[in-house]
């Protein structure tokens, strides 16, 4: 049946006309929907669709939730957790257990969930990431969430992430090799590596504007990132060699080189 009227509301799964009242048709209703059984919460409520982009097969079906309270068995815990895995399809529990990793390792160094979900993001665009195993799949792994912090300002240095995912630097910097669209210029991690080594070394307002500013002058070096910024913080601060080469892991050796660098003004700053 036809109407001319623009004006359409949804009554009770129907189409119908706000002026005339004719049903023009069925509708479905596809979103998420919640309900709620527990004794002390009786009114059942609904919410907007939850579709999971990376898993989007996975996104309709019922979910078992729980509440944590002290002293409750894992019994229910093993179910909700079987209830997950029973509506994730088939050709999506591979992904789903390659993001709970990516989470469980990021959730030990406290990383926000915005990293983690990007991570995750990143690691799914790169083409035949889940035909890799072992530390082919744990590099790239490792690149995605190094990636994802550099993205959000929180960078981690290489040896952090490498050591997070148990792999080598080697293997991390070829697994970043696969996200060189999405990787940022060497300034960003350089940067990011100073405002926590200033943090962790209580240096003064000024001495960390300096420090800054003398990174974002420096031309292209050989050395690592994090061995210009020691060497720069060093620099700046006329010593404390012993501190700085504490807090920041590298040696001493490697970090007077790259005062003395600075000092005589061999690499133009």
């Amino acid at each position: 049946m036809n109407c001319e009227h623009p004006d359409v509301e949804l009554d009770e799964g129907q189409k119908v006309c706000v002026c005339c009242g004719t049903i023009l048709g069925s509708h479905i209703d596809e979103s998420a929907e919640w309900r709620i059984y527990a004794e002390t919460e009786g009114n059942p409520s609904r919410t907007g669709g939850v579709t999971n982009e990376l898993l989007p097969e996975s996104s309709y079906g019922s979910m078992m939730m729980r509440k944590r309270t002290p002293g409750q068995s894992d019994e229910s815990k093993s179910i909700g957790k079987l209830s997950s895995w029973s509506l994730s399809s088939h050709g999506e529990r591979s992904w789903m257990g390659i993001f709970d990793a990516i989470q469980n390792s990021c959730a030990r160094i406290g990383l926000p969930k915005a990293i983690i979900q990007d991570a995750c993001a990143s690691f799914k665009r790169v083409e035949d990431a889940r035909k890799t195993r072992g530390e082919s799949r744990r590099a790239l792994m490792a690149g995605a969430v190094f990636v994802a912090c550099r993205q959000h300002n929180a960078t981690r240095t290489h040896e952090e992430v490498s050591g997070l995912f148990h792999v080598s630097i080697r293997a991390l910097c070829k697994g970043l090799a696969r996200f060189q669209s999405e990787v940022s210029s060497v300034l960003n991690t350089q940067l990011g590596i100073a405002e926590r080594i200033c943090a962790e070394m209580n240096v003064t307002e000024s001495e960390r504007t300096q420090i800054l500013l003398v990174l974002t002058e420096l031309p292209e070096m050989e050395h690592t990132p994090k061995t210009i910024v020691s060497g720069v913080v060093c620099h700046v601060l006329k010593g404390r060699l012993a501190d700085v080469s504490k807090v920041s892991g590298v040696s001493s050796v490697s970090i007077r080189k790259m005062v003395e660098k600075l000092n005589t003004g061999a690499i133009g700053v």
